[in-house]
C-alpha cells in the first residue's frame, strides 16, 4: 500500500501550481519540486508541464495574429509578420490541438489506473474523470471546427494542414482576403486557448480531488500501522503464583 500512495504523493503540490505558477516558469519549477522517482508521479508532472507549454504557445500565436490585426488597421505594413507566417500560426493552432487531444488521452488512462488503486479507500464513488478527459478530447475540436464553419469556412481544414496553406495563401492574395485570415485565425487562437484552458481546470479539479482520496488513503495506513504497532508493543509479565 505504501509503494501506491507515495506513486502519487509528488503531485499533491500540483493544484497550487497549476493556479499560481506563470507558464514560462512551469518547467522549471514544476521538476524542482518533484523528489518521487515513481513512473506515475512524473508522468503526471510532464503531462501538466506539457499543458502549459501549449497554452503558451496558442497564446503566443494568438498575439502574433492580434499584432497583425491591429496593425492592418493602422493601415501599416506587414513587415514583421507577412501572410505567410498566419499561415503557421494556423498551423501551430491546428499541432497544438492534436498534441492536447493526445494528452487528454493520457490523461484518462492515468486517471483509470488511479482509481482501480484508491477506490477503496475513497469514501463515496469515484469521480469519472477519465469520461471527463475524453469528453473534452471529443468536444473540443468540434467546437473549434464550429467557429470555422460559423465564418464560412470547412471545419475539417484544421485537420488538413495542406488544405489550410492552400486556402490562406488564396486568401492572402487580395487585402480583403488577408483581412479574413487574420479574422479566422484569431477566432480560432481564441477558441482554441480557451479550450486549453479548460482541459487546466479539468486538471486542477482532478489533482485536488485525487489528493483527498490520497489523504484518506494514508490516514488508513498510519492507523493500522499503529494498530501493528500496539499489537507487538512491550508487556509486563507477572509471574505464575501458582506452586507445582
Amino acid at each position: 500500500m505504501r509503494n501506491r500512495i507515495s506513486h502519487f504523493a509528488a503531485i499533491a503540490v500540483l493544484p497550487a501550481l497549476l493556479i499560481s505558477i506563470p507558464v514560462q516558469e512551469a518547467k522549471a519549477q514544476f521538476f524542482s519540486i518533484v523528489s518521487d522517482p515513481s513512473t506515475e508521479a512524473n508522468t503526471f508532472v510532464t503531462h501538466v508541464t506539457q499543458l502549459l507549454q501549449y497554452i503558451k504557445e496558442a497564446q503566443q500565436a494568438l498575439q502574433a495574429v492580434q499584432m497583425a490585426t491591429m496593425m492592418t488597421r493602422e493601415v501599416k505594413q506587414l513587415a514583421t509578420h507577412p501572410s505567410t507566417n498566419i499561415a503557421a500560426d494556423l498551423a501551430t493552432f491546428s499541432g497544438i490541438l492534436a498534441q492536447s487531444q493526445g494528452l487528454a488521452g493520457n490523461l484518462a488512462q492515468m486517471s483509470v489506473t488511479f482509481q482501480n488503486q484508491f477506490q477503496p479507500y475513497s469514501p463515496s464513488p469515484m469521480v469519472n474523470w477519465a469520461s471527463q478527459y475524453n469528453t473534452w478530447a471529443s468536444t473540443t475540436l468540434k467546437t473549434i471546427q464550429g467557429s470555422a464553419m460559423g465564418m464560412g469556412y470547412q471545419g475539417n481544414m484544421l485537420q488538413n494542414e495542406n488544405q489550410w496553406m492552400q486556402t490562406i495563401n488564396q486568401m492572402n492574395s487580395s487585402p480583403q482576403g488577408q483581412d479574413e485570415s487574420l479574422q479566422l485565425a484569431n477566432t480560432i487562437g481564441l477558441q482554441t486557448v480557451s479550450q486549453l484552458m479548460n482541459l487546466r481546470q479539468l486538471m486542477l479539479a482532478n489533482a485536488n480531488a485525487n489528493n483527498a482520496i490520497q489523504a484518506t488513503a494514508i490516514n488508513a495506513q498510519q492507523a493500522q500501522v499503529a494498530v501493528t504497532q500496539s499489537g507487538f508493543g512491550s508487556v509486563n509479565w507477572v509471574a505464575d503464583p501458582r506452586g507445582w
